[in-house]
């Protein structure tokens, strides 16, 4: 299986702790670098799953904060969830 944005397969990826934890650290830091002041992890272009996509990555990083206790984690996940629950969940019904 290939995703659309999947950057490789995921086969390919050693098995040990050490690997993940690499991964894990360099998506960390390209979140950090997207995560604007307002808290939005959303990528630009995005136009059909808006939302999805910032939900997961600031599950990942409040996973990699129970990892590595990175002290700039807390803050960029408080700020990602404030954005999800501000911006992407309703509480009316659509009106459409």
């Amino acid at each position: 299986m290939h995703l659309l944005h999947q950057r490789g397969p995921l086969h390919d990826l050693p098995d040990t702790p050490e690997a993940y934890d690499t991964v894990l650290a360099d998506v960390v830091e390209q979140a950090l670098a997207r995560l604007t002041p307002e808290g939005n992890l959303e990528h630009p272009d995005c136009v059909d799953d808006i939302g999805d996509t910032s939900l997961g990555i600031t599950s990942l990083l409040a996973f990699a904060w129970q990892r590595s206790k990175d002290p700039r984690l807390p803050d960029a996940v408080a700020r990602s969830l404030a954005f999800h629950l501000r911006e992407r969940v309703f509480t009316d019904d659509n009106p459409g």
